[in-house]
């Protein structure tokens, strides 16, 4: 008998959009003459689209044998690509056209290639030193192809430094064409100042192993050192009653951030009393990192004892509005009744002309104050002898206690 040809297209993988491939036609001879110059014939259909890069040339198919005629193609358009080939030679022996029993088919997809879409979050954006930022890559397949291997990266830069607490996983996802993943950092903050975080991913995509990537724009956190008050309050350690007496609140910030708001109060508690005149001034306050605010109140101290002065303040942090607080500081006060003086004077009845003698004045404070530099007035003589003053009076000045006499 002649020859009797028959023919196979090989099936074919999915491609991506600008992967070459190869369409592989498998002709055997099932006759007994050689068929010469066996060329073979392809066309393409459907919604895909693919260009020729080389075709076969004939050949000649002997007796029994299989021979593989290749196309070389490139994938163009995304879709499906319908691939049928025929082939036709000459017996050998009879010199009679020989053609394919029947045509072959396979089909082709072609997809857009794997392409990554990245996009990132830090929050919160302003951290204190010691918490907590966590950082979120979003990394989205906007092509047809799978996108395998996903590999996120981060690069972290600035002033400010973190500690990693937690990282992605460590095994790979793949996304498929349209599919998102969700990738999350998470960071401890050990020092103040600005840092930047840079996310991206990197993956290969799953037909033609083209590696793709994509970085996702930059996110500032900045790490601050939250308030830290501490303060010191100023009272006299003795009032007297029915006079003002001033208490002063200096509140200092230590930390990096602002104390906003920052509202005083004060109480009174004891055996006296004390009447609110004035104050707190001013009334609120904000206090930078860094700095520094004095509150004032004014009292009137009322009955005879003592009196506990309790201040505290509050206000709340400029990052994120939480409450910040100054331990309660307490400070004494002694009312007692303002100091009143009485005063006698002591002189010797008679004395002899030309003989020296002493004139005491004897004062004593029956208030519960202190009176500070009593000193004497004039000391004026009548009558219708004369005297000289030799010295005094001595002392010029001094301090009486509640309750104390002195000359």
């Amino acid at each position: 008998g002649g020859a009797q040809l028959f023919a196979s297209l090989e099936p074919l993988a999915t491609v991506s959009i600008g992967q070459q491939l190869e369409v592989e036609l498998r002709v055997s001879n099932e006759g007994q003459a050689t068929a010469l110059g066996v060329a073979p014939v392809a066309a393409l259909a459907g919604d895909g689209e693919a260009e020729l890069v080389t075709s076969p040339d004939p050949r000649d198919v002997g007796a029994g044998q299989t021979v593989p005629f290749l196309w070389t193609y490139r994938a163009t358009g995304a879709g499906t690509v319908a691939f049928s080939a025929t082939a036709g030679g000459t017996d050998q022996n009879t010199g009679e056209p020989v053609v394919l029993a029947r045509a072959s088919e396979t089909t082709l997809r072609i997809e857009r290639p794997a392409a990554l879409l990245a996009s990132a979050t830090a929050n919160p954006a302003v951290v204190g030193v010691g918490e907590r930022v966590t950082v979120r890559l979003f990394a989205e397949n906007t092509g047809e192809a799978a996108a395998t291997d996903v590999v996120p990266s981060m690069v972290t830069t600035g002033t400010g430094a973190v500690s990693v607490v937690q990282e992605p996983s460590s095994t790979p996802p793949d996304l498929r064409g349209g599919a998102q993943v969700e990738l999350v950092w998470e960071y401890a903050a050990t020092a103040s100042g600005t840092l930047t975080f840079e996310a991206g991913a990197r993956a290969r995509d799953a037909n033609s192993a083209e590696s793709v990537s994509a970085t996702a724009a930059p996110q500032t956190v900045t790490v601050s050192r939250r308030p830290v008050l501490a303060g010191s309050l100023v009272a006299p350690q003795v009032a007297n009653a029915g006079q003002q007496l001033v208490l002063e609140l200096e509140v200092s910030n230590s930390g990096e951030v602002a104390a906003v708001d920052l509202t005083p109060s004060a109480t009174v508690t004891g055996t006296a009393g004390a009447t609110l005149v004035e104050g707190p001034v001013p009334p609120a306050a904000t206090v930078a990192g860094g700095g520094a605010q004095t509150f004032s109140w004014r009292f009137v101290g009322a009955g005879e004892g003592g009196a506990t002065f309790t201040v505290d303040a509050t206000g709340s942090d400029e990052i994120d509005g939480a409450t910040v607080s100054l331990p309660p500081l307490a400070a004494d006060v002694e009312i007692v009744r303002p100091a009143e003086l009485e005063a006698e004077l002591r002189a010797p009845a008679s004395v002899t002309v030309g003989s020296t003698f002493t004139v005491l004045l004897v004062v004593s404070s029956s208030g519960g104050a202190t009176a500070r530099a009593v000193s004497p007035g004039p000391l004026t003589l009548g009558g219708t002898s004369a005297a000289t003053l030799l010295s005094g009076p001595e002392p010029p000045a001094l301090d009486l206690a509640g309750g104390a006499a002195g000359a």
